[in-house]
């Protein structure tokens, strides 16, 4: 049964079809996740002892293994909330394009800052620099998101419970990303635990993610 679809309304002028950047997006998470696993290295043990040491070497992992999960689980978090964006907007213009391009730049630099994480996982400034990345980058995306509403990038059918839902899931990361801070200068293992909250929490869908059942 076809399925029929309300024209969309005129873009403004100046914008553009959004197509090109949430490909860009796809191709930019699809490889920033796979190089998170290149941080967690095969261990090298002796031919002669892997019998009696490999599992105790991969266990030895756990903190490049555990930053690894947190991580992945986070950027498709991220990798979500930009695809729902984009699902309530209508085009894109010069100003939208540079808040993706810094959001992307983010993105990019997880990598980076999870295998610091995972190398020195037992020092705050690390676990600080990490849940910094992480706070630009929902930061980025809650002024992507701010912007579109007041640069008239939405979809007319875009409603009021839609916008406070993705601002108070954003703002929430913001939030715990800090007291993953805070909790780094008294057990900076333990703050990835409050990282991890993060994900967890968006394992319920609100009004702004149902358009993904449909």
């Amino acid at each position: 049964m076809s399925e029929h679809r309300q024209p969309e309304a005129e873009l403004p002028e100046g914008t553009s079809s959004d197509r090109r950047i949430t490909a860009l997006a796809d191709g930019v998470f699809a490889i920033v996740m796979t190089l998170l696993v290149l941080g967690v290295e095969v261990p090298q043990v002796p031919d002669e002892q892997i019998a009696d040491r490999l599992l105790h070497e991969v266990l030895l992992l756990w903190p490049r293994i555990a930053a690894y999960a947190v991580s992945f689980l986070v950027l498709g978090i991220y990798w979500m909330g930009h695809h729902t964006q984009f699902h309530f907007m209508r085009g894109v213009d010069r100003t939208a394009l540079w808040i993706n391009i810094f959001f992307f730049m983010g993105v990019c630099l997880v990598p980076f800052t999870t295998r610091l994480v995972s190398d020195y996982h037992g020092q705050e400034v690390a676990v600080t620099l990490y849940a910094l990345n992480l706070i630009a980058i929902d930061l980025l995306l809650l002024l992507h998101w701010r912007y579109a509403a007041r640069a008239d990038l939405l979809k007319p059918e875009t409603g009021r419970a839609e916008m406070r839902h993705a601002t108070r899931q954003i703002l929430i990361g913001v939030a715990l990303f800090a007291a993953a801070i805070a909790v780094a200068f008294v057990s900076p293992r333990a703050s990835l635990a409050v990282i991890l909250a993060v994900p967890v929490l968006h394992i319920l869908p609100g009004p702004i993610h149902i358009h993904w059942t449909r």
